[in-house]
């Protein structure tokens, strides 16, 4: 009987330590946590992120332009 309890008591500790990694996995990429793609979208434009990294924005107007460049000309409020 008491091995029993040792070993129900020993797989819940584990159970509960196999856990724990997963919560403090970090966020996979979108665009939330990316200022570039958030501001493009404020803009009314679509984010599109290439293969090389770069993202890109595709304006309402039919203009595409580099998410970050657009960022740094953002006016200052």
């Amino acid at each position: 009987m008491r091995n029993i309890s040792l070993l129900s008591a020993a797989l819940l500790l584990a159970g509960c330590a196999s856990q724990a990694p997963e919560a403090q996995r970090p966020q996979a990429f979108s665009a939330q946590n990316n200022p570039a793609a958030d501001y493009c979208e404020t803009q009314g434009g679509r984010y599109e992120r290439a293969l090389q990294g770069a993202g890109y924005c595709h304006l309402p107007n039919g203009t595409t332009r580099d998410a970050a460049m657009l960022l740094q000309e953002k006016p200052n409020q």
